[in-house]
């Protein structure tokens, strides 16, 4: 069992108070009494999948740069693995950068608010600034950078600028890019971007090379793509786009150990024990969780009736699994 993407939640530890945070409105009690992932967990992961793997992303329910062995956890996983990423935002101290810079990480960097709105959507003085003195730093030492934005009902202004922002770093001949992420509703349906805003965004998205929204139907929107997926998903996946829990897809570890189908996901397929001081796995089990997973996860019937389906196979798994439909605005712009 190969997965080609790894994910590492590493802390539960934040310094911010986003009032978008789901996970600040469904368990407060974590932010009292944060756990982080045991080093020796961490590394036998790596261990387990990180043969074949092209990949690892440190992320977590907190903030990773705050982990309390970052900079080992990007050394070991750069050595294990190759190319590693890490999720985080705000100030990032001297010592986490030259570590980020000496294992090549690229560096995905949240940004949702543009301007001093950041500071109080955040929860976090001067956020702003420090975010605007961060990337200036990160070209200066030439880093790898991708800003993050989570697409918002109320932010899609802000997102709009921050795309702007990127691309005059680009102008200046820097490693930067933007990825966007339609808000997930894993609590409040209300911050749930409109159709009209994921469309408006994703004709961006045809028209910017270095911007890539992340949902599953992103790569079927573009004809190149589109064959691309054709000829990738139908002999990897079996048609579906969606990577999550697959062979040769993706598979995430929480801190204490459970197991995801995909870092966003909420249904766990497995967990790691101590035992007898070691961390073991039940692998067989793993398998037979994934197939389940795999063959329960609901499907849209509209999903299944659009010319798209082949290549999208329903849309993203998260979404169905939290009961929502899919907002998806690739039929809106071809039939449009």
């Amino acid at each position: 069992m190969r997965f080609v993407r790894l994910y590492v939640y590493l802390t539960q530890k934040c310094n911010f108070k986003c009032k978008h945070c789901f996970i600040r409105q469904t368990n407060p009690e974590q932010f009292r009494n944060p756990k982080e992932i045991d080093f020796d967990l961490l590394v036998k992961f790596l261990q387990d999948f990180g043969v074949g793997a092209k990949s690892v992303n440190f992320t977590g329910d907190g903030n990773p740069i705050l982990y309390s062995r970052i900079g080992d956890a990007l050394r070991v996983a750069k050595r294990m693995v190759g190319h590693v990423s890490i999720n985080t935002r705000g100030y990032i101290p001297k010592e986490v950068l030259k570590a980020i810079a000496e294992t090549d990480t690229v560096i995905y960097y949240s940004m949702d608010w543009f301007g001093k709105k950041a500071d109080e959507e955040m929860g976090f003085d001067n956020l702003w600034d420090i975010q605007m003195r961060m990337l200036n730093i990160f070209a200066g030492l030439k880093l790898k950078v991708a800003v993050r934005s989570t697409l918002m009902r109320d932010n899609y202004g802000d997102v709009m600028q921050l795309i702007r922002l990127v691309e005059n770093f680009r102008l200046r001949g820097f490693d930067f890019s933007i990825e966007i992420m339609p808000y997930l509703p894993y609590h409040n349906e209300e911050r749930r971007p409109t159709l009209a805003q994921v469309k408006s965004i994703t004709e961006i998205c045809l028209t910017k090379f270095f911007t890539r929204l992340l949902t599953p139907w992103w790569t079927c929107i573009y004809p190149l793509h589109r064959d691309r997926a054709s000829r990738w998903w139908d002999k990897i996946h079996g048609g579906r786009l969606c990577e999550a829990g697959r062979n040769y897809g993706r598979i995430a570890i929480k801190e204490d150990g459970t197991l995801l189908p995909c870092p966003f996901e909420v249904k766990p397929i497995g967990k790691y024990e101590y035992v007898e001081r070691e961390w073991v796995l039940n692998r067989e089990q793993l398998e037979i969780e994934i197939e389940k997973y795999l063959e329960e996860t609901p499907v849209d019937k509209s999903c299944k009736e659009c010319i798209f389906f082949k290549y999208c196979g329903g849309g993203c798994r998260v979404v169905n699994n939290l009961g929502y439909e899919q907002i998806c605005p690739v039929r809106d712009i071809y039939e449009g």
